[in-house]
Parts: C-alpha cells; structure tokens; sequence
C-alpha cells in the first residue's frame, strides 16, 4: 500500500513543479513585455517554451527575448530553457 502512494506522490510533485514553472514563465514574461499570458497558452518541449498567442503579443516577446531567456534559465525548476517561440 505504501508504494501505491509513494507512486502517486510523485505524480503528484511532478504536476506542481510544472504548475509553478509555468507560473514562473508567466510573470517573467510580463515583467519584460508587460503581456498578460495565461498559463494555459504554454507548453514546455525539449527545453522549448512554446507560447499560443497572437502575433502582437508573440513580437514584442520575441523583441524581449534574451533577457528573458537569461533570466528562465535561473529560475525554471527540472528543464532546461534553450528557446522561445
């Protein structure tokens, strides 16, 4: 019984290091771009941060991207961050 929720705690700690990742890369984003994202409109593939946005929104991140980048990299937790698109 022990292993069953040992297996599910680890589901578990792996969701809320992803929730809190993608909480992460909402605020850094805003506080470079001032672009409201949401969470929902990221996802994180081999070290790629894939935005769903309009292509306003996508531009003036890319404008911001390498400081934004430099500062991902610190603070994301289990990836790590080479890109964004």
């Amino acid at each position: 019984m022990n292993g069953i929720g040992q297996f599910f705690d680890s589901f578990r700690n792996k969701a809320v290091i992803q929730i809190n990742n993608y909480s992460r890369i909402v605020e850094i984003i805003k506080k470079h771009t001032k672009v409201q994202i949401e969470t929902k409109d990221i996802s994180i593939s081999n070290g790629v941060v894939n935005i769903k946005s309009n292509q306003t929104m996508k531009n003036e991140i890319y404008i911001k991207k390498e400081p934004i980048l430099k500062e991902l990299k610190g603070l994301v937790r289990g990836v790590t961050i080479v890109d964004l698109r």
